[in-house]
């Protein structure tokens, strides 16, 4: 599942490019680079190092049988993982943007200062919401008891899941349509898609794609187990679901910036990017804040119901 979630990420990513018209390799910058490797020391620091290269071991083979105290070592490095990409993420912004207020009289220098800048809080971003807060968010289940996902699992749960992710989209479009225009909706349009590619990515990640189907099954139809470990696994991957939807959408904010930065000669480019470039953080909000945070209030308050009856 692991390799599944992380081919839509790439997917997402090419679909992106495409769409827009630029080169992977436009994200590609070598002091970013650096710093996220640098974002990573609280690892050696901290001496989980070992305990971070094990959980992904773990993830990839999964044959060894693992005690409940690995578990709790993996959860916590992948939390210090997070935080510390987040945290660099944030260093290599303002190191970049340092750079541009000290040179703001060369202009030469100040295109990869810029680069810099937006790419690090790019990377962090990136790494952070969709790679280590889902593999924390899969450790802390595992922690609970939720067993991995099995080859043998009902397939109707990939209708379910298929449903819960096109209606808020289809929703969105009809929106945009009758208010401005099937114009307007094309512009908008490629970032919906990869923005929905990158939160089915991280349930795959996760290991969330049955508690996300299942809370959704709880919530509108009342037809699974209400038992208290289920109820909190199917918070835990809702409240990432939260997170992660508002943070693709800054991460789509920034590449839609790049994007846009090396066709400022195109005023057709610079129209549509206009538009386009905030349409991320407004759509991760939606799925985030709309439709994700209920859902958890909602289990919240049924995980709350079951402890106060025992």
């Amino acid at each position: 599942m692991f390799f599944i979630g992380s081919a839509i990420i790439i997917l997402g990513f090419v679909i992106f490019c495409l769409l827009n018209r630029v080169s992977p390799g436009l994200y590609f910058d070598p002091p970013s680079i650096m710093i996220m490797l640098a974002a990573l020391s609280p690892q050696v620091l901290t001496g989980n190092l070992f305990i971070f290269e094990k959980s992904f071991t773990y993830l990839i083979k999964r044959k060894e049988e693992i005690s409940k105290e690995d578990l709790y070592r993996f959860r916590d490095s992948q939390d210090l993982a997070f935080k510390s990409t987040l945290s660099g993420g944030l260093v290599g912004f303002l190191v970049g943007a340092a750079l541009v207020m000290m040179n703001i009289d060369d202009k030469s220098a100040i295109g990869p200062g810029l680069s810099t800048a937006i790419i690090s809080a790019t990377y962090g971003l990136f790494f952070s919401f969709l790679f280590f807060l889902p593999l924390f968010t899969r450790f802390k289940n595992e922690i609970l008891g939720y067993e991995r996902l099995k080859d043998d699992e009902d397939s109707s749960s990939w209708i379910f899941m298929v449903a819960g992710m096109i209606m808020p989209f289809m929703f969105i479009t009809l929106c945009i349509i009758f208010a401005k225009g099937s114009l307007i909706a094309l512009i908008f349009m490629p970032d919906i898609v990869v923005l929905i590619l990158f939160i089915s990515a991280t349930l795959f990640i996760s290991n969330g794609l049955i508690p996300f189907v299942d809370g959704l099954k709880l919530i509108l139809m009342k037809g699974v187990s209400t038992a208290r470990v289920s109820i909190a696994v199917m918070v835990n991957i809702f409240s990432m679901l939260v997170k992660v939807s508002i943070g693709s959408g800054v991460v789509l904010f920034f590449m839609n910036i790049v994007a846009a930065m090396v066709k400022l000669e195109s005023k057709e480019m610079i129209y549509y990017k206009s538009g386009q470039i905030m349409m991320p953080i407004i759509y991760g909000l939606i799925f985030g804040m709309f439709i994700f945070y209920p859902v958890k209030k909602a289990l919240d308050r049924k995980l709350a119901t079951i402890i106060l009856k025992m």
